[in-house]
């Protein structure tokens, strides 16, 4: 798998485990849900760790570098407990 399909696919993961956690009855299933996308996540950016060594080419892996970061910045949005309703009030300032 490349970049692209492996963000996308982490992606599709994240969005439907954040919404199962969303739609969770109980406290314990929505941080089990939370917790599995943040799982998710960290393999992804270990995927992406591997890549990045892997490439030679300097302006190619200044590329996909920044390519990271933006997409780990939109996951971190994804993955926001603080939108999950049984665990907002952990939140709350």
């Amino acid at each position: 798998m490349i970049f692209e399909e492996i963000t996308l696919q982490t992606e599709n993961t994240l969005k439907k485990m954040m919404e199962d956690a969303c739609k969770a009855k109980e406290e314990h299933i929505a941080n089990l849900f939370c917790n599995m996308a943040e799982g998710a996540k960290f393999l992804w950016l270990d995927l992406c760790q591997i890549m990045l060594r892997e490439t030679k080419n300097r302006s190619k892996h200044i590329e996909l570098s920044s390519k990271i970061h933006e997409q780990h910045l939109k996951f971190n949005d994804i993955v926001d407990n603080k939108k999950v309703p049984l665990l907002e009030k952990y939140y709350n300032d």
